[in-house]
């Protein structure tokens, strides 16, 4: 996960908010106590498959722009002929 988020500076420049917010959530409900030693490992496996779905999701709305922003110019090119 680490690899894949910071393997480009943009790439972790647009997800760095979402993986701040991860980490915060994770402070607020305490679901790692001071230490962390004996809960890093439980929480990972929790933390990879939410930042997966936090890229997939943004995948998918990005594509959904493309198609979108596709239909806009093929309708406006028929309206200008």
């Amino acid at each position: 996960m680490r690899t894949f988020l910071t393997s480009t500076p943009e790439l972790l420049a647009r997800h760095l908010e979402d993986v701040k917010g991860i980490l915060e959530y994770i402070d607020e409900e305490e679901l790692m106590p001071p230490n962390g030693v004996p809960s890093v490992g439980l929480v990972k496996e929790w933390l990879i498959e939410r930042v997966k779905e936090i890229i997939s999701d943004s995948f998918h709305f990005l594509y959904e722009d493309q198609e979108l922003t596709k239909s806009h110019r093929l309708e406006t090119a028929a309206r200008l002929k």
